[in-house]
């Protein structure tokens, strides 16, 4: 199927619900003890998202006084521009910088046509791995050792062909992937996002906070003059 601009949101907010299944409370904090990866999905409403260090620290630790840490994967899904076809060339040199950090496991985005996964970068281009690469069909069962009755093997489902393109050829609606085994691997990251957002000021591709600003109470700030509210 096509890529479109709802595809990494979609894609992201599914995996949040499925990692969510499973009870509330206290019985989702022992659990998130037992899982061998814990998910931060960093999706605000609208605008650039916002990454907040306290979220994903919450996310990722358990136990006493969340004295353990479980490696944490972070999605941001991002639209870096308003052209349906293409990302906007602006943005292009911060999603190529993004790829080289230690902590990127690529993209989940597309081209015209087909949705990809982008794995890295070389120069101005990026790799990426196209799950519609056709293969013969493969019948019988697969046994635990990846043998088949039929000869083929487990490695039938894989895809192993690299492919590249420019980067700018990039549909603008994509999600971007971290992975924080450690708590010093989160703090790298979010020095590298804040250089980058620092030398990218008005374009930068996503917003560092340390927590989530408190709500603010409008009705109790506001003044009401000759019938209308001013805040």
């Amino acid at each position: 199927h096509g890529w479109s601009q709802a595809g990494p949101r979609i894609f992201t907010r599914a995996e949040a619900r499925r990692r969510a299944r499973g009870g509330a409370g206290s019985n989702v904090a022992a659990s998130r003890c037992e899982l061998s990866l814990t998910l931060y999905l960093a999706a605000d409403a609208g605008g650039i998202p916002t990454l907040y260090r306290s979220r994903a620290v919450e996310e990722a630790t358990c136990g006493s006084e969340g004295a353990m840490w479980r490696p944490l994967l972070i999605l941001v899904p991002v639209t870096l521009g308003c052209n349906s076809s293409y990302v906007n060339p602006c943005y292009v040199p911060q999603i190529l910088t993004v790829l080289s950090t230690p902590q990127s496991v690529g993209i989940v985005g597309g081209k015209p046509g087909s949705s990809i996964y982008v794995l890295g970068r070389q120069g101005d281009r990026i790799l990426y791995l196209d799950p519609h690469t056709l293969k013969p069909s493969v019948s019988g069962v697969i046994h635990h050792e990846g043998a088949q009755n039929d000869g083929a093997g487990a490695d039938s489902y894989f895809c192993y062909s690299v492919h590249h393109m420019l980067c700018a050829r990039l549909d603008p609606s994509l999600a971007l992937g971290f992975y924080c085994r450690e708590r010093r691997d989160l703090d790298d990251l979010y020095e590298r996002l804040g250089e980058l957002s620092r030398k990218h000021p008005t374009t930068s591709i996503v917003s560092l906070a340390e927590e989530p600003e408190p709500e603010k109470d409008y009705d109790a700030a506001s003044t009401d003059v000759d019938g209308f509210q001013l805040y």
